[in-house]
């Protein structure tokens, strides 16, 4: 997730769909990554 969250290239499907759970949860967790 750290890696899509960072813009990368290098995940998986399912780490997209976790990173947008955790970011429900966890508003502004990808600002966080950063």
């Amino acid at each position: 997730m750290y890696d899509f969250w960072l813009g990368g290239k290098d995940f998986y499907e399912v780490d997209r769909e976790a990173a947008a759970m955790v970011e429900v949860l966890l508003p502004g967790t990808k600002r966080y990554a950063r």
